[in-house]
């Protein structure tokens, strides 16, 4: 007996075509803030419906191939880690380069 094509296969998934921003985050491996804040910037594509914001899967793969180019990625994480490297050093340790300057 010969498929029925009207009746859709169960063990196949539906391609979603929006995706919202906790999704899309995660689908990044990147935390919603993060995204949100490109997105914002102009980075990546978004559409907004009331309070809802959702990405289109493909413009996210295109972003992710592209190598998640976003200028202010690389200077929040250089600014991240020069104050975590000053926290790590602790006050004791400013006076004292602060003294040698």
């Amino acid at each position: 007996m010969p498929a029925n094509n009207n009746v859709p296969d169960k063990r196949r998934r539906r391609q979603r075509l929006l995706v919202n921003l906790q999704v899309a985050a995660r689908w990044c491996s990147v935390s919603d803030r993060f995204l949100w804040g490109i997105a914002q910037a102009g980075d990546l594509p978004f559409i907004k419906l009331g309070n809802r914001v959702l990405f289109c899967p493909r413009d996210l793969k295109t972003w992710v191939d592209g190598g998640c180019a976003h200028p202010l990625w690389t200077a929040q994480a250089s600014l991240k880690r020069q104050e975590r490297n000053a926290r790590k050093q602790g006050p004791a340790s400013k006076q004292g380069r602060a003294a040698r300057a």
